[in-house]
């Protein structure tokens, strides 16, 4: 063998040597995804947070969502087979719970949503928002004497502030009151606080946050016993 061959040999071996094994496929590791607490109500919405309705789940897993209608609620409008609609619920510890997914059935009284993918949600908040479906009132702060409501509906509520839709237009940083009987027959309350954020609805109206002013020790105590009892009345409603 030449000396020439001897090298070009050894040239050949060091390319093989050098050569990067072939890339292994990852791993793949299944995600625990949060469960809906099955006592409160999940809204189904557009990609653009159009409520489409409401509904209660009934089956559950890391894929698929059943939800059904609630007693005493109207039927559901009947969706396109494939459209992507946003879920918000509520986790056991009643942490907000936001997923996306597609229509796979859908039916006037029950919907099954597909290929789930959850959103995780970070909370800046000092109090937890609990979910609610109350008529309410909005008044100007300086309107004493409660002439001119604007109706409203409460989304959700905590100590320190609250979300309600509703038809007339305030600017951010608008003092407000918001008014409203949370359990029937054990009165109204009311609370003054300020637009913090304002949003236009794609279906009309306006989606308010409100940040309440310090409320005295009573009002606190008032509204969680109020809070407490709307929830056990909903679970009720929505596990029987």
């Amino acid at each position: 063998m030449s000396l020439q061959e001897l090298f070009r040999g050894l040239f050949r071996r060091t390319e093989v040597e050098l050569e990067e094994p072939a890339a292994s496929e990852p791993e793949r590791t299944e995600i625990k995804l949060p469960d809906f607490h099955r006592g409160a109500p999940i809204e189904v919405m557009t990609q653009g947070g159009t409520v489409l309705f409401t509904g209660r789940p009934t089956a559950f897993d890391a894929t698929q969502l059943l939800l059904e209608r609630i007693p005493g609620e109207m039927s559901f409008p009947t969706l396109e087979e494939g459209l992507e609609v946003r879920l918000r619920g509520y986790s056991r510890a009643m942490e907000p719970l936001n997923f996306c997914g597609r229509v796979e059935q859908s039916g006037t009284v029950s919907c099954k949503v597909n290929q789930l993918q959850y959103i995780p949600y970070q909370n800046s908040r000092g109090s937890q928002r609990q979910p609610v479906k109350v008529n309410a009132q909005l008044y100007a702060v300086e309107d004493t004497r409660l002439d001119r409501p604007q109706p409203c509906q409460l989304v959700n509520i905590s100590t320190g502030g609250a979300c309600v839709t509703c038809a007339c237009r305030y600017p951010e940083g608008k003092a407000v009151r918001l008014r409203m009987e949370m359990v029937r027959g054990e009165g109204y309350m009311s609370f003054v606080g300020q637009v913090v954020r304002a949003q236009e609805r794609e279906e009309g109206g306006y989606e308010y946050g409100i940040l309440f002013a310090q409320l005295r020790r009573s009002q606190i105590n008032s509204l969680l016993k109020d809070i407490a009892e709307y929830q056990k009345e909903t679970e009720k409603l929505l596990l029987d």
